[in-house]
């Protein structure tokens, strides 16, 4: 079995996705042209997602706190 680098193995991957994508490749450029904006902008519709959810998840929290859980003296303050 033959030692592949994992820089060879990501640029056959970028060279793979750009097939797909049908872009010609020469040396990668076209790859790396097409495959680094596709990768952004997934990354930041993940990132939008992930805020997005964040912000459900602690306006939930906060709702489900604010019902069932009553409020405590604060022990410390006398």
């Amino acid at each position: 079995m033959k030692y592949i680098s994992a820089e060879v193995k990501l640029s056959f991957s970028k060279m793979h996705i750009a097939q797909q994508l049908g872009v010609l490749t020469m040396a990668g450029v076209e790859a790396q042209a097409v495959v680094q904006p596709a990768n952004e902008a997934m990354l930041q519709e993940f990132k939008a997602g992930l805020r997005q959810s964040i912000k459900q998840a602690d306006t939930g929290w906060a709702k489900e706190q604010d019902r069932t859980t009553p409020r405590r003296a604060n022990p410390c303050s006398s």
